[in-house]
């Protein structure tokens, strides 16, 4: 029984009930009836004038009621409409975000003429090693600089390999973020984390670098909002002192 069937029920149990104690009342004070006549019986109806005027007070709030009532069904249903358009949306957006993932291709030449293929999510394993590799070389040659500026230089070394195959994938997946950071009345909480589930370890390694370059840094602040790394192994970092170098509500902590 939803709430407006039981407010009418309410509402016609009291009108019944007032009129009965109304005339019950009336009755009561002018028993017993000695006279039947014309005059008699308009006066006994001319007593139900206030009662008429209560109810009919009762019936005006009845239909501003209505009206409010309505209104709000009308608001949920707006709401309701806006989510399923979301959801729509999102979902879509993350599938397009998967095949901009699977279509990623890496071909290593090999020394005896043949060639190994990797695709999607597994050549973010060679990223990773690209990257590694890069950082390992500049932290020997530029020890004088400071560590996120040897993260840089390192970050831009591999993103001149790595751009065509990755631009695509990150410029997606800041726009993917973005669109659940914009949407009004939507848990973005409960979709950030559902993107995030997407992302695998490699992934999140590579994104953790990036937004600690120039080119990364709008998307850090949805990385601090939506708490990205909170289940990134940080053993796996190049570095255990680099997760000092960002704010610690990446991963899910507070100060």
């Amino acid at each position: 029984m939803n709430k407006v069937t039981k407010i009418a029920i309410f509402t016609i149990t009291f009108v019944v009930l007032v009129v009965a104690s109304y005339a019950s009342l009336v009755l009561y004070m002018t028993w017993p009836v000695t006279e039947f006549s014309i005059d008699k019986a308009a006066g006994f109806g001319d007593s139900f004038g206030v009662i008429t005027s209560v109810f009919s007070g009762l019936a005006f709030a009845g239909v501003i009621w209505t009206v409010l009532s309505q209104r709000e069904e009308l608001d949920i249903t707006r709401n309701e409409l806006r989510t399923q358009g979301f959801d729509t949306s999102f979902f879509q957006m993350l599938r397009l975000h998967n095949e901009i993932l699977n279509s990623i291709d890496l071909i290593k030449r090999n020394s005896n003429g043949t060639s190994d293929t990797s695709r999607g999510r597994d050549c973010f394993v060679t990223f990773r090693a690209r990257l590694k590799n890069q950082y390992m070389g500049v932290a020997r040659e530029q020890s004088d600089n400071s560590e996120i500026d040897r993260i840089v230089i390192a970050y831009n070394k591999f993103w001149e390999d790595g751009n065509n195959e990755l631009g695509h994938y990150f410029r997606f997946l800041f726009n993917l973020y973005r669109f659940i950071d914009e949407s009004d009345g939507v848990d973005k909480k409960f979709y950030s984390n559902v993107v995030r589930s997407q992302l695998s370890d490699q992934e999140l390694f590579v994104l953790f670098y990036n937004c600690l370059t120039p080119q990364g840094s709008k998307f850090m602040k949805y990385a601090i909002k939506y708490e990205l790394f909170d289940n990134m192994k940080r053993s796996g970092l190049i570095s255990l002192s680099h997760e000092n170098l960002v704010d610690r509500k990446v991963f899910g902590e507070r100060p």
